[in-house]
């Protein structure tokens, strides 16, 4: 039974917008440019560093744990590190490239498009997302999807990071929506789920794979975009 939701508010990265497979490109892109095999025996080298400590930045960022600067910094410096360089300039270098390419790149999610076509017209949708805001603006806009978009929530400009239930209350209220009318779709069942339940909002849990060990049961579970039109 579908419920009386009008206003959707979705997580960008691996939601919406195919983080992983636009990084990936992004890096190797990185990799030639800076001619990288200089330092790393090949590219999966170099990108196993680099995701397994980005990680682990991720995680600290959204609690206050780290800067900007210094997650943009130690994901690069940490794999070159581990080769023997710690050249934080050239680090640094390697992140203001990244930074540049990573949000041109266009790939969406399985069925993005099919579905905001199918919701636009019935719902306000807005995006709640922990990425930095310059980058996001950039992705949403080349990806096409802003046309899309009524309102965005950066944790960057708002000051309070997914999963603080404050971020939640303020994407609401300034949407002049009401949370009983509202509901979460995401990918990170910390940040998105928990911090929407915490909220009170109803939850989308968008993953590959059913995990039988969650700390409780959204109020949706789906393993593709395609899912969400049996719920709105």
């Amino acid at each position: 039974m579908k419920r009386n939701y009008k206003h959707l508010f979705f997580d960008l990265d691996n939601t919406l917008w195919d983080f992983e497979s636009n990084a990936l490109v992004s890096l190797q892109e990185v990799f030639g440019k800076h001619n990288l095999n200089r330092f790393f025996s090949d590219f999966d080298h170099f990108y196993q560093l680099y995701t397994f400590r980005n990680q682990q930045l991720w995680e600290l960022y959204p609690q206050g744990l780290i800067t900007r600067k210094q997650l943009n910094l130690e994901r690069f410096l940490y794999p070159l590190s581990q080769m023997g360089n710690n050249d934080e300039e050239f680090a640094l270098l390697l992140s203001d490239d990244y930074l540049e390419i990573c949000p041109t790149k266009t790939n969406l999610m399985p069925y993005a498009i099919e579905l905001l076509d199918y919701l636009k017209p019935h719902y306000n949708i807005h995006i709640i997302s922990n990425g930095f805001s310059k980058v996001q603006k950039v992705k949403i806009q080349t990806s096409g999807i802003d046309r899309y978009i009524d309102n965005m929530y950066l944790s960057e400009a708002i000051g309070f990071h997914k999963p603080d239930r404050r971020i939640f209350e303020y994407a609401v209220k300034s949407s002049n929506a009401k949370k009983t009318e509202s509901i979460m779709i995401g990918d990170n069942f910390d940040a998105d789920i928990v911090g929407a339940k915490n909220f009170g909002m109803h939850q989308v849990y968008f993953h590959s794979e059913k995990n039988t060990e969650l700390p409780f049961e959204p109020t949706y579970f789906i393993q593709s975009l395609e899912e969400i039109r049996y719920i709105l």
